[in-house]
């Protein structure tokens, strides 16, 4: 088995003192069959990248997703997982502009979501997380984000995969206390997303078999 993680500086982990979420879900696969007595071999690789958007993530998805799976056997199952569209919605000072317009977006997320199905690859999509508006000035903006998360919500939903919602769970817990920069999970914040995160992939029977 196999799980790639594609996201940004959130999923990387920035301000966790723990490691980055990717490292948190490589010891929780670990603990349920690397270092038990089951004889799989997980493998969980981090495929984020700070400041990534999902408009550049596409250019490089499908050869680093191609070259991680090049010794995938019929029945070694790949789990795909995107948490991406914050930094596309960032406001461009430059342009005055989103960094990635809403339709360019929706191209690019079905794009990869519809790569990962010509290859029968689970597809698991991480909806967005809220901000704390009165730390990241103009870039950001829980409006905006929201509108991203609509159009991740929407394509999950049409193309029939599964997905955690993250946005209206957490946006009224510990945004001033543990947004670190407005933007950035504080590690106890990491851990309690993660908790959940994994928490919901149970309730989705995604066991990782």
């Amino acid at each position: 088995m196999k799980i790639l993680v594609f996201g940004d500086s959130i999923w990387y982990g920035k301000w966790d003192s723990e490691g980055w979420r990717v490292a948190r879900l490589r010891k929780w696969v670990d603990a349920i069959y690397n270092l038990s007595v089951r004889s799989e071999n997980a493998q969980v690789y981090n495929c984020c990248i700070p400041g990534e958007t999902a408009l550049r993530m596409q250019y490089r998805f499908a050869q680093e997703l191609d070259m991680k799976s090049v010794e995938r056997n019929k029945d070694m199952p790949i789990i795909v997982i995107f948490a991406i569209g914050i930094n596309d919605s960032c406001l461009d000072p430059w342009i005055q502009q989103w960094q990635t317009p809403i339709e360019e977006f929706k191209k690019a997320i079905h794009t990869m979501i519809s790569h990962c199905q010509q290859r029968k690859y689970e597809v698991i999509v991480i909806w967005l997380t809220p901000v704390d508006e009165s730390k990241v000035g103009t870039l950001f903006k829980n409006s905006t984000i929201q509108m991203y998360d609509a159009v991740l919500r929407t394509i999950s939903q049409k193309e029939s995969v599964k997905y955690i919602h993250v946005f209206d769970r957490f946006i009224n817990q510990w945004l001033t206390d543990h947004l670190y920069d407005g933007l950035h999970p504080d590690t106890l914040w990491h851990q309690k997303l993660f908790e959940y995160l994994t928490h919901t992939m149970k309730d989705l029977s995604i066991t990782f078999k």
